[in-house]
């Protein structure tokens, strides 16, 4: 069925829709956490290399280093420090002491700067040996020689110490250039893994809504046929309770009324002619009746009796319930086979519901030729009713709501509307 179909693909589309959006969350949040990942090794990479090359110093310095007034022992920083310059992302070094003078810096003319306070993470460096590392804007007073750099600048700073243990402030200035690109490369390393796993996790979500949907569609098809299988039995014991009673009560009772009319005609006694003419009347009236019920057990061969016939004999046991029916029928040939079915389900849910919910007087069934179209309108003067409206799937009555999606899917329409003083069921086949 093309609805049940179309729900199947609506459910695979939008399990792939939420996959994909998953997808793109996920990777635009896994690819952010991986470039901060990797800016921060980035950045630790550059604590660990200010670190060594503090030890590397430390190894070469002396004494008389850490004095700013010995003029020939400052001269012995710059063939341990400029070498670091020399192939790395370092771009400026500073060595200070306490009391914040420059005693060594690759740009000299910062030794002879007067001290600037360190401030207290430098100081708490000097004490514990910690190494800090910070993106600096380079804004502040002892930047000023460092403002000329590529910035943002990657400040980075630990301690290193004399033979006789004098604390002096190791610090290094990185290009933020160059931790960036570290952090692209790592990013670039993780990125393709990420996006290769989330597609292959998508890929086996697909697979997996896919296996799902022809699960539930095989489930379908053996529901479907179990179905058939209990309608088709029922089809058979409703043939054979209907021929059943065809064969026997409904023949013997004809023959009877054949047999009192036979018999009125032959009586001379107007009196008895009178009642048996009024009994062989009343069992034809049962024998209609009677003749309806079959109907309603089992539905007429439609290709056999034709459409009118079979409304006809659907409308027959109304009048012993007290309902008046008109049947107008105006179509000058017969309808396809399956159109028929249609319309005669149609009149005989409809008028099942007028027997047990209506209470009407009068039934009025019309099928007519319009626009192309074969049109059936079955019409009561009963109650009605507030739960009534144009969508047949809202009112309750679960028959009209089955034959509105059956007739929906050969091509028609059905509508079934109230005005509080009667109910109409219309419906419109392909002619």
């Amino acid at each position: 069925m093309r609805s049940r179909r179309d729900s199947a693909t609506r459910f695979v589309i939008a399990i792939v829709t939420v996959g994909l959006v998953a997808f793109l969350v996920v990777l635009v949040s896994g690819v952010a956490v991986v470039r901060q990942l990797a800016e921060t090794q980035a950045i630790e990479q550059a604590r660990s290399l200010t670190l060594l090359d503090a030890r590397l110093v430390q190894r070469r310095v002396t004494d008389a280093m850490a004095d700013p007034g010995n003029v020939s022992a400052t001269g012995s920083w710059a063939p341990i420090v400029d070498p670091l310059l020399e192939n790395s992302p370092v771009e400026r070094v500073k060595i200070w002491n306490k009391h914040g003078k420059v005693i060594y810096s690759d740009a000299t003319e910062l030794m002879n700067r007067p001290p600037v306070p360190l401030d207290e993470d430098k100081q708490r460096v000097l004490r514990t040996g910690d190494v800090v590392a910070e993106v600096d804007e380079l804004s502040g007073e002892e930047n000023v020689t460092e403002q000329g750099l590529k910035g943002p600048i990657t400040e980075v700073y630990t301690r290193i110490e004399t033979p006789d243990g004098t604390r002096l402030l190791f610090e290094t200035y990185q290009s933020s250039e160059a931790i960036a690109n570290a952090g692209q490369e790592i990013a670039g390393t993780f990125t393709p893994v990420l996006i290769l796993t989330l597609s292959v996790a998508l890929l086996l979500e697909a697979a997996l809504a896919i296996a799902l949907i022809r699960r539930f569609r095989r489930a379908q098809k053996e529901r479907e046929a179990l179905m058939q299988a209990a309608v088709d039995a029922s089809f058979r014991e409703r043939r054979r309770i209907a021929g059943d009673l065809h064969d026997g009560p409904v023949q013997e009772m004809a023959g009877l009324s054949l047999a009192l009319s036979a018999r009125a005609e032959a009586t001379r006694d107007e009196n008895v002619r009178d009642a048996l003419m009024q009994a062989a009347g009343q069992v034809r009236s049962n024998v209609r009746t009677l003749r309806s019920a079959i109907v309603g057990v089992y539905p007429p061969n439609l290709e056999q009796m034709g459409l009118e016939a079979a409304l006809s004999d659907l409308l027959a046991r109304l009048p012993s319930q007290e309902i008046s029916a008109h049947l107008e029928y105006d179509l000058d040939h017969d309808l396809e086979h399956r159109s028929s079915e249609l319309l005669y389900r149609t009149s005989q849910e409809a008028i099942r519901n007028v027997q047990k919910h209506a209470g009407a007087s009068n039934v009025w069934v019309k099928v007519e030729r319009r626009n192309g179209e074969v049109s059936l309108s079955v019409q009561d003067d009963g109650r009605g009713g507030a739960s009534v409206n144009d969508q047949v799937g809202d009112t309750g009555r679960f028959g009209l709501a089955v034959l509105a999606d059956i007739i929906r899917d050969a091509g028609g329409q059905m509508r079934l509307t109230s005005n509080g003083t009667g109910t109409t069921v219309q419906v419109k086949v392909p002619a």
